[in-house]
């Protein structure tokens, strides 16, 4: 809104004259004395002191006796609103804060002429605009001191990159179950801050606006996604709040203006958000006279632990089923609420309350019929079995049935006297109905007896049981070799291998070990040799003379005398380069200066032609026979 339309603010709050009247003005200067402040002598628009562009608190200003009056000058680093206080007890004298325009230092834009503490005047300024503001003591004869309080209030971060002054722009929040948003300024007159914010949740929306009253008195307002208002909060104390109903998914707007239209600095707005708990739909119950039902539900909550969650129930008829006989169980998701009856049959309704820390509720409403009896439900019997161990059991056979439950409804539980050999996780029950299986399964080289006692419970809580005992029975298990990785040798070079044998039935000592190969001519049954004892063998190979080549498979077999196991690994065998050979030569003898007739020998070489051999010879009496 501009100046020029703008009218000037708070004039009509004093009717003790006019303090606009450039007559009294002027005659109020001419009867000015000297001033004891810092920024003396200022009492012309001429003489006006230079407050530069920067927020301040400037403190110890006075006006003296005899209509002192003070003029400042200031200029505005950026577009905003300008607000200025001084500062001041009304018992030391009446200030007047007058505002002007650069462009006319003698008709105000803006006036404060209250009778209270304090006076202030804003106006909105353009970058660089100079602005000058004037203090004077309206009685002329009183010496007053003041502070001035210069603030320059700006757009915030909610109104870039566009302002959100209307509902079509308003700030978008996102879907944030919880945020605050501090340092936000309601920077014109007569604008308002919209926020767009969508609920994450169905639960209560609390909104807060913080700010100081001295700088001015917040309303706040929550509306649809249609723009009516919901709720609104106008108190005139510090801070707005606001706490609403609010359903996942809706879109929600929340205004925030200044009561008087204003301008507003530094306010904070908060939201935050509270999911119910939620329980379980729960069926008809049937309950017996003098019994216990229980009744199994479920709880949970989005933005709560289920442990902080708290439970409570009430009865309809506190004489068929007393609230004071309400008992709860379980923990995290899963309850139970245990009922019992002292006497009399017909129906009643439960309600059963789930609250979180918050307050916030969610109740379920079921019936529950109370009979006379309840007959248990029953279970046949199941024969005593055994197994080898290692092994499952078949699936083993048995009907439950109940007078009041349908079979199918019947829940069947089993569990293991000796955990050890048989393990609770490894009882398998299945089947429909009244026909229902179970099997059970030891751990693998497990041996004993265990007894399997299986339980069928009906809606109304009542169980039976039945037992059985399973013996598993041990069996001779086969010897094991550990696995042997490939191997590669070299000709004619021996390789010894570590090998691990193992019998969970026989001393390891008893074990007997053999091996074979399946290639004869590279190596040789007999050129495998067997060391070793215990766990702890080893299978040393070697190549038959000067032989290379591969895959060779070696088969090792352990045995316990009844049964045995193979371990099967190849082996290559890398060749060798073999030094030639040369045959004997017998000694010589020759007479002095005679020649020694040829000498005949051979030479040889397996892996070498025979062609690519050099010969060479050397004396070891060279003065008798040179080289």
């Amino acid at each position: 809104m501009s100046k020029s339309k703008r009218q000037i603010k708070k004039l009509n709050t004093k009717t003790r004259r006019n303090p606009l009247r450039s007559r009294d003005i002027e005659c109020l200067e001419d009867k000015r004395l000297l001033a004891v402040d810092a920024f003396e002598p200022n009492n012309f628009v001429s003489q006006a002191s230079n407050l530069g562009s920067a927020n301040q608190t400037i403190g110890s200003l006075s006006i003296d006796p005899v209509a002192d009056v003070d003029w400042y000058r200031w200029t505005a680093p950026q577009a905003g609103t300008l607000r200025v206080d001084a500062l001041f007890t009304h018992s030391q004298g009446d200030l007047d804060l007058l505002l002007y325009r650069s462009s006319n230092t003698v008709i105000p834009v803006d006036a404060s002429v209250t009778l209270t503490d304090n006076e202030r005047v804003s106006i909105d300024v353009a970058q660089n605009e100079e602005v000058y503001f004037r203090v004077k003591e309206f009685t002329g004869f009183l010496n007053t001191n003041y502070s001035l309080n210069i603030q320059l209030i700006l757009p915030d971060v909610a109104e870039s990159p566009t302002r959100n002054d209307t509902l079509g722009t308003a700030y978008n929040l996102g879907s944030v179950a919880s945020t605050t948003i501090s340092n936000l300024n309601i920077d014109k007159f007569t604008d308002k801050d919209y926020f767009r914010w969508t609920s994450p949740v169905t639960g209560e929306l609390n909104v807060d606006a913080t700010f100081l009253h001295s700088n001015g008195n917040l309303d706040m307002s929550v509306l649809d996604n249609n723009g009516t208002t919901i709720a609104s909060s106008s108190s005139l104390t510090n801070n707005e709040e606001i706490t609403i109903n609010v359903t996942q998914g809706q879109q929600y707007f929340i205004k925030v203006e200044d009561a008087n239209n204003q301008e507003h600095p530094n306010y904070s707005l908060s939201l935050s958000t509270t999911a119910p708990p939620a329980i379980s739909d729960i069926p008809l119950v049937l309950g017996y006279v003098s019994g216990t039902t229980f009744v199994d539900f479920t709880v949970s909550d989005s933005d709560t632990p289920l442990s902080q969650l708290t439970l409570s129930a009430t009865s309809s008829d506190n004489f068929l089923l007393p609230s004071a006989n309400f008992v709860f169980s379980g923990t995290g998701a899963n309850r139970t609420l245990e009922m019992t009856s002292p006497g009399g049959f017909g129906f009643v309704d439960v309600t059963i309350t789930v609250t979180d820390p918050q307050g916030n509720q969610d109740s379920e409403e079921f019936p529950v019929a109370v009979f006379l009896t309840n007959g248990l439900p029953t279970i046949s019997s199941i024969s005593d079995i055994e197994i080898p161990e290692s092994t499952s059991s078949t699936n083993i056979g048995f009907t439950v049935s109940d007078g009041e439950t349908p079979s199918s409804e019947l829940i069947v539980t089993a569990t293991s006297s000796n955990t050890a050999l048989i393990p609770n996780e490894n009882i398998t029950l299945g089947g429909l109905a009244g026909n229902r299986t179970i099997r059970v399964t030891p751990v693998p080289n497990g041996i004993g007896t265990s007894t399997i006692s299986v339980t069928v419970k009906d809606e109304n809580g009542g169980m039976s049981s039945e037992i059985f005992v399973v013996t598993v029975v041990p069996v001779n298990d086969a010897p094991i070799i550990a696995p042997i990785d490939d191997q590669i040798i070299t000709e004619d070079v021996p390789k010894t291998i570590p090998v691990i044998v193992d019998d969970e039935d026989s001393p390891l000592n008893s074990l007997t070990l053999t091996a074979s190969s399946n290639n004869q001519a590279l190596i040789p049954n007999g050129n495998i040799v067997l060391n070793g004892s215990g766990a702890n063998r080893t299978v040393t190979l070697l190549s038959a003379p000067n032989q290379s080549g591969g895959p060779v498979e070696i088969t090792l077999t352990v045995s316990d005398g009844t049964l045995s196991t193979n371990r099967v690994f190849n082996v290559d065998i890398l060749p060798a380069n073999d030094p030639p050979t040369i045959s004997s030569i017998a000694n010589q003898n020759t007479f002095e200066d005679m020649t020694i007739p040829p000498i005949s020998f051979t030479i040889g070489d397996i892996d070498t032609p025979l062609s690519s051999l050099t010969l060479s010879a050397t004396s070891t009496n060279i003065s008798l026979i040179p080289p």
